[in-house]
Formats: C-alpha cells, sequence, structure tokens
C-alpha cells in the first residue's frame, strides 16, 4: 500500500496481520473496527479475513466517506459471489462497493441507487485482484483493476449522498450482503482522487510485497 503516510489517508486496515475481536485501524485515526465471524483464512494466496457465512462483516465506527471525494483500495479473491450475487466490500447504504455476479464484474454507487460497473467478465472466482475505486465530488467514479483501467473512464455513480447506515466491510448493516472470500487489505483516501499513474504505482509496489 503506498501513501501510508499521506494526510488524506483516512481509514487503513491490513486485514493479514490483524487477528481478534476487535481492533483500531493502522493509520492516524485509530477508528475502532468490530469483527463478526470473518476469522483469518486464505484463498488464492491472499491471506486476510475470509468472509462467508450471513452475518460475517466488520463494523467499522466511524464512517470517514460521506459525500467527500475518495480513493478506495482493496485486494480480494472470491470464493462465491455472496449474497444476492451482490456481495460487499464497503457499504455504508450510500456508497456501495460490491462484486456483481449479473456481470461478473465489479459496482459501485454513491447515493444508493445509481450503480456503475465495470467491464462484463472482468472479475472471476478463485482468483485475487488489486481493486481500486475513484469517485470525485460530483459522483464521477473509475474502476482499476490489477493496475490497469478497466471499462469506460468517468462513469456516473450519483451525487454522493451521506450514509444512512454504519459503514461496513465484507456485508451491509443489516448482514443482509455478506461477501464470499477473503479481502486482506482495504484503505479508504479521502479528498484525494488518485490518478491512473498513482494506480499504477500502487499496483507495483503491491506485486512486490504480496502476502
Amino acid at each position: 500500500m503506498r501513501d501510508l503516510t499521506h494526510p488524506n489517508l483516512a481509514l487503513y486496515l491490513p486485514l493479514w496481520k490483524r487477528d481478534g475481536a476487535s481492533f483500531p485501524s493502522e493509520d492516524a485515526h485509530g477508528i475502532l473496527c468490530t469483527v463478526t465471524g470473518a476469522s483469518l483464512g486464505a484463498l488464492d494466496g491472499n491471506r486476510g479475513r475470509l468472509f462467508g457465512a450471513s452475518d460475517d462483516k466488520i463494523d467499522i465506527s466511524t464512517d470517514p466517506i460521506g459525500i467527500l471525494a475518495a480513493t478506495c483500495v482493496a485486494t480480494i479473491s472470491l470464493r462465491g459471489w455472496g449474497a444476492a450475487g451482490s456481495g460487499r466490500i464497503l457499504d455504508n447504504g450510500q456508497f456501495r462497493f460490491f462484486v456483481y455476479q449479473t456481470n461478473t464484474s465489479l459496482g459501485f454507487d454513491s447515493n444508493g441507487s445509481n450503480i456503475s460497473t465495470c467491464a462484463t467478465g472482468s472479475i472471476s472466482l478463485n482468483r485475487t485482484y488489486r481493486v481500486v475505486i475513484t469517485r470525485t465530488a460530483d459522483g464521477t467514479g473509475n474502476f482499476y483493476i490489477n493496475g490497469t483501467l478497466n471499462g469506460l473512464s468517468n462513469r456516473t455513480t450519483g451525487t454522493p449522498a451521506a450514509g444512512t447506515a454504519a459503514l461496513t466491510l465484507g456485508n451491509n448493516a443489516i448482514a443482509a450482503r455478506n461477501f464470499d472470500g477473503v479481502i486482506s487489505g482495504l484503505a479508504v483516501y479521502t479528498n484525494l482522487v488518485w490518478s491512473a499513474l498513482d494506480v499504477v504505482v500502487d499496483y507495483q509496489e503491491y506485486r512486490k510485497n504480496r502476502r
């Protein structure tokens, strides 16, 4: 992960080394995270928290995203597509970042209704991906998979709306959209939209230090 000392780093969770039922985020904010299920595990060589049961999730006590411009970075491996074929990576009721079985792709939106997806067929089961989404303050979004822009650029994800539920990793707040697989790391930068070059550099560093 690059820029771990960046002042815009709002949330950093290196789940590959975080055990226990609760822990603080490893950033300047120390946000309390509370785990339900989601024990340490591995898939396709990707070690992190293994989600799969319907109520598996990590509740994040403070939502740093809100309506801000943001960059979200995660390393994921899918065993399945999760509940309703749209297992959540991150969800606050409005900002929803998820895998999407219908298109075998990723999806996200900024207001709970304007879903945008990346290219059909871009995600497969039992493989590991470094995924990045960026969102401007007006809701213009981009998807990147393994260092490369995926799908059309500058997608419409809706005008960002404040979260209506607790920020949750690997599910939604009411435990109805569980992820099925491993999430080994997550970072969120706010008021910072990575460029394509930023994404390439991050992916190169991830490949060099992959766990």
